[in-house]
Formats: structure tokens, sequence, C-alpha cells
């Protein structure tokens, strides 16, 4: 699918993501900067799959990493730019629909990733004694967006089907 595709599907999931979960009460309304960020989230990642090949996604995306990295850098941040620039630059390790557009990839690297945030913040033990209920909602609700927002892209990408009957 094309690049328009995955920014409208990503919209639309991230709509329903973050109107879900605004719904539900895990984190604030539409006039929150927080269901924004669930929205943002949730399209990022829908769009993300893509930046290893040569696509309007990749270049938003690298355009951004370089922004992120400016300001990091401006404000002597040099341990999370480090930490921006190795990570930005794992999806061109691997081909085009390689390791981005695995089945199990969204669940290993949001994982990966809420761990590494815990990690980072210094409250992986506590998470880890707690059974993970010392994590806030909203951080929860974020790598849902994650997940939700990958597999969108997975999806439309036509990785999974959704009828018995389909064509591979």
């Amino acid at each position: 699918m094309k690049a328009a595709g995955h920014l409208a599907g990503g919209s639309l999931a991230g709509a329903a993501v973050a109107g879900a979960a605004g719904a539900a009460g895990a984190i604030p309304g539409a006039a929150d900067p927080l269901w924004w960020a669930v929205f943002a989230t949730t399209l990022f990642f829908a769009l993300f799959p893509d930046v290893d090949t040569d696509s309007l996604p990749r270049r938003w995306f690298y355009r951004g990493v370089l922004a992120a990295l400016l300001w990091l850098a401006w404000n002597g941040l040099w341990q999370m730019a480090t930490l921006l620039a190795v990570l930005s630059t794992l999806p061109l390790v691997d081909h085009h629909r390689g390791w981005t557009h695995g089945r199990l990839t969204p669940v290993l690297a949001t994982g990966a990733l809420g761990a590494g945030c815990l990690w980072w913040r210094g409250d992986l033990a506590s998470a880890w004694a707690t059974g993970g209920a010392s994590i806030p909602a909203a951080h929860l609700v974020l790598l849902g967006a994650s997940l939700a927002g990958w597999y969108t892209h997975l999806l439309l990408d036509g990785r999974f089907r959704l009828f018995p009957g389909d064509a591979r």
C-alpha cells in the first residue's frame, strides 16, 4: 500500500484508539494534549514500518529525527541524542518488508520500548515487582497505540488474512 493509504488508515486507527481510551477514562478527552499524543503515536507507528524503503514516510521520519537530534544537542542531552540516532538507523539494517513487517515484531519491539523506558526512568524493578500495576494508565495507552498503529500498517499491507478465504 502507498503512503496515503497508511496515512488514512493510521489516522482512522489513531482516532479510534484515542477515542476509545478517552471514553474508557484512561486518558482525558480530545481537548487534552495527551489525547493527541495517543493519536500521533498510533499514526507514527502506522507509518514507521515503511521507513526501510525510499518513501514519503521515510523522508518525514528522518526530517523529524534530524529536528529532534538538533533540539537534543542544543539542550545538551547527548545520551538521548545518541540513543535516538542509534534507534533511528535500525530500520535501515534490513531490506523492505524485512524485520519491520514481521508479525511478532510489533509485540517484541513495543515490549522492548516499554521496558527500555521504564529502565531509563528507574521504574523497571517496581513495575516488575507489582506486575505492571505501578505503570500509569496513560503509558499503557501509549504502548497500546504503538501496537495498534503498527498492526494497522501490517493489516493494510496484507500481512494478515481477515477471512479464511482471502488469497495470500
